[in-house]
């Protein structure tokens, strides 16, 4: 009897790239609007952290759809400004892998 795989065999990398940058952008946006609301002496930071939360989140919805190469990889360098304020905790280095698996999925990307 022959059996056939249900999952795919191979990971996606733009995909699981697209997913994380996704997930940071989203922590970004949530890190700013806590820094916002918590200490208004700091209010500025806060809008930086959501505007970088807001720029990854589109450009990783760019890099799921495979479209618009240039603004994905923006998407992934803001995601790694969105995460260096969290570096300290150990969890920043979160914000590095969006790119790199969207940088190495170029060739996925429709021109």
């Amino acid at each position: 009897m022959d059996v056939k795989y249900i999952y795919p065999k191979k990971v996606d990398k733009l995909n699981l790239g697209s997913i994380l940058g996704i997930i940071v952008g989203l922590t970004g946006f949530a890190a700013g609007i806590r820094s916002i609301t918590a200490d208004f002496s700091d209010m500025w930071f806060g809008f930086v952290m959501m505007a970088l939360g807001i720029i990854a989140v589109v450009g990783s919805c760019f890099a799921f759809s495979r479209r618009y190469f240039i603004l994905a990889i923006v998407g992934g360098i803001c995601a790694v400004l969105d995460m260096i304020p969290l570096l300290f905790y150990g969890i920043g280095i979160i914000g590095i892998v969006p790119l790199i698996l969207i940088a190495t999925s170029k060739r996925e990307f429709k021109m």
